[in-house]
């Protein structure tokens, strides 16, 4: 007589091992999201481990964090991010407003500047993370979630009040709550923690805690510099590059600051050229922004070409194969001196902006830096650089995703 198959087959308790596989299935699966999701959280990934000791990457990484942030910076940067563009300048503006040293009365009346501090204080208390728009009227309260990097889940009311939502998060607690909600019996419970701001009135159309939470979540930015900031900082008068030397006082500024961009190229800047310029009167008159070249001289190729050859006669024995093969700095400096013999301002050079993290974001990196992975929020600094005109790569997203809610929920 042939055995049936196992899953049609009763355990000792009497029930057959298929129904027990399913329960356990629907239990454990649960569970294991869950623990896939944390373990992303607290995984560690230090730059310096992908870098062998010996290589000169290395040493310059160490120099950068020796003089600038330490181990935990950020350099983020993008086609046109050059002194002038708007979009750096709202970005750095942006993450200025969420960093730690962010004082909030140089911008806001005082008694908002008192709410809007109390409101991070809490924020960094409680260790509040954005949880993303996905999670939007979970609870049918119009309510918006955030969550800590523990899995502590809250969400603040259009009133501005903030709960946090104690329900139990395992599985038979997840099917209760999706049986009550598909019937349409469920209602959000949680516990009041405060309330910020004051409700909506006719005067106010939207509480601005409620508007925007990641007012009320903790700092995830330690601090926010750009390339132009520290070279003016560089460059300041009386500072460690202004020239004391010079007798010419009105150069004394542009020389700061050409020492400085020297000292940050490779790092916050860019190299004026390239190894192929071709020092051309066309690839001079293509590095000037479009918007300024009107401005040019009518006769600028030709004032190129004139002042060019001065250089090569002078310095390089008429031979532009050696000026092309010259050290870095001294075509940096003929490059320049080209445009201050016309009297135009040279082209702005490629910088970024650096963010030196907090030790919340180093422990909690997809909520700072993410691309949204596994069902978590994109990273703040991406969310700001695209409020700021600035694209980031495309959310690694399926075409066919949809709508996430918090795990076993």
């Amino acid at each position: 007589m042939n055995q049936r198959p196992l899953l049609e087959r009763r355990s000792p308790l009497g029930i057959s091992y298929a129904l027990l596989i399913l329960v356990a299935f629907f239990f454990l699966l649960p569970s294991g999201f869950r623990a896939a999701r944390l373990s992303l959280n607290q995984k560690e990934n230090d730059v310096k481990d992908w870098l062998p000791s010996d290589f000169p990457e290395t040493a310059e990484l160490e120099w950068f964090a020796d003089h600038f942030a330490g181990e935990s910076f950020v350099l983020a940067t993008w086609p046109g991010c050059v002194s002038g563009d708007q979009r750096l300048s709202l970005l750095e503006q942006k993450l200025l407003h969420e960093t730690e040293i962010f004082d909030p009365s140089a911008d806001f009346p005082l008694e908002l500047a008192r709410s809007y501090q109390r409101a991070r204080e809490i924020g960094n208390e409680l260790q509040l993370l954005l949880a993303g728009g996905d999670f939007y009227d979970w609870g049918g309260q119009q309510e918006k979630w955030l969550s800590t990097p523990n899995g502590q889940w809250y969400y603040i009311t259009p009133k501005g009040h903030l709960y946090r939502w104690d329900e139990p998060s395992n599985g038979p607690a997840a099917l209760i709550r999706q049986i009550k909600k598909s019937a349409g019996t469920y209602k959000l419970q949680g516990t009041f923690v405060t309330g910020f701001g004051e409700p909506p009135s006719k005067t106010q159309f939207q509480n601005p805690f409620y508007k925007d939470p990641s007012i009320i979540c903790a700092n995830l930015f330690r601090t926010v510099q750009t390339g132009d900031s520290i070279l003016e900082e560089l460059a300041r008068e009386g500072g460690p590059l202004w020239p004391i030397d010079l007798t010419d006082e009105d150069r004394r500024a542009t020389v700061a600051r050409r020492r400085a961009m020297e000292r940050l190229t490779g790092t916050l800047f860019a190299p004026a050229i390239t190894d192929d310029f071709d020092w051309t009167a066309a690839a001079f008159r293509d590095a000037v922004p479009e918007n300024k070249r009107e401005q040019l001289p009518e006769d600028f190729d030709a004032r190129v070409e004139f002042h060019l050859g001065e250089i090569l006669a002078d310095e390089y024995e008429s031979s532009l194969d050696e000026l092309k093969q010259a050290p870095l700095n001294d075509r940096t400096n003929a490059w320049y001196a080209i445009y201050d013999a016309m009297e135009v301002e040279p082209p702005p050079r490629l910088t970024c902006v650096l963010i030196t993290l907090t030790d919340l974001a180093k422990d909690n990196l997809a909520y700072a830096l993410g691309r949204g992975i596994m069902g978590q929020p994109r990273g703040r600094l991406l969310t700001l650089a695209a409020e700021s005109g600035v694209q980031p790569a495309a959310h690694p997203w399926h075409p066919h995703h949809s709508t996430a809610h918090p795990p076993n929920r």
